[in-house]
């Protein structure tokens, strides 16, 4: 099971897919919504790279994924990371581990607790080794290097959320 933090699928040519729209209407209110997706937006960068990711996993047998097919075979997902974290914490709100307008040290609070939200989750129980957690960990960094740990993080939910795919507890 493949899950990955991209639009893989963008029929509309303008405003927002039904997922995201879905999203807004269960996850709005705790401020995880997606950005909306239309093919007028992503022609600014070249098109929608996940369908491009999708067509070139195709001839290796990874299909995309419904929730009837979750765990039989190779399969992708799109995954919002925001969103996961809200629903598998039960949070009120999303946490702002995206360096955006908050001061720092409010982003990596945030993010160490998105960490520790992960870490806390069991069935499957996330183990991460010392040396990991320490490549995860803010610090004090900026710029490019704190933008690389948030991909990371982005990266980690992602995973977990393909683990629990597997095991039948995918809401999509």
């Amino acid at each position: 099971v493949l899950m990955v933090d991209a639009p893989l699928r963008v029929p509309n040519a303008a405003g927002r897919r039904r997922c995201e729209a879905l999203v807004q209407a269960r996850c709005g209110g705790r401020e995880a919504a997606a950005y909306p997706s239309n093919r007028a937006l992503f022609a600014r960068w070249g098109g929608v790279r996940g369908e491009r990711l999708v067509a070139q996993l195709a001839p290796l047998g990874v299909r995309e994924a419904t929730l009837d097919v979750a765990g039989e075979g190779h399969t992708i997902f799109e995954c919002y990371p925001h969103a996961a974290l809200v629903a598998l914490g039960r949070l009120p709100r999303s946490l702002k581990y995206k360096r955006k307008s908050q001061p720092w040290p409010e982003a990596r609070a945030a993010f160490r607790q998105a960490l520790e939200l992960l870490e806390a989750q069991d069935a499957p129980t996330l183990l991460l080794p010392a040396p990991i957690r320490a490549e995860l960990d803010p610090g004090a960094w900026r710029g490019r290097a704190y933008k690389s740990r948030e991909d990371r993080l982005d990266a980690l939910v992602c995973a977990y959320v393909a683990a629990l795919a597997v095991r039948g507890r995918l809401e999509m």
